[in-house]
């Protein structure tokens, strides 16, 4: 299904005030293709979140978000992610790759 693209109508803003666990529950209880989250998280570490996100719903793609100073974190977890995205970044290459990587997930 090439040139599927974010439904940005329904996407969570950054810095929206979700803590992981409330996080957890809009995934469990709406339909949601992608997840892209920070790996250093202030009430449970990316790694957690994206195993519990994988055991809820194993087809929504995960996107990590990491600091250059975190890049040692991505061999860990390169399991649990479909794809990173590394520091600096912008809103436009996020969605970019976002874009990407849900494109190639219809193949």
């Amino acid at each position: 299904m090439a040139g599927s693209s974010v439904n940005t109508e329904r996407q969570l803003e950054p810095d929206s005030g979700f803590y992981c666990d409330e996080a957890l529950e809009f995934l469990n209880n709406n339909p949601v293709s992608t997840l892209v989250s920070c790996m250093n998280l202030p009430d449970m570490n990316g790694e957690d979140l994206f195993v519990k996100a994988k055991e809820q719903k194993p087809d929504v793609i995960r996107i990590a978000l990491v600091s250059k100073a975190e890049r040692e974190r991505i061999g860990k977890s390169v399991w649990l992610a479909h794809q990173f995205a590394i520091r600096p970044y912008d809103e436009k290459s996020v969605l970019s790759l976002v874009n990407r990587t849900m494109s190639l997930s219809h193949i």
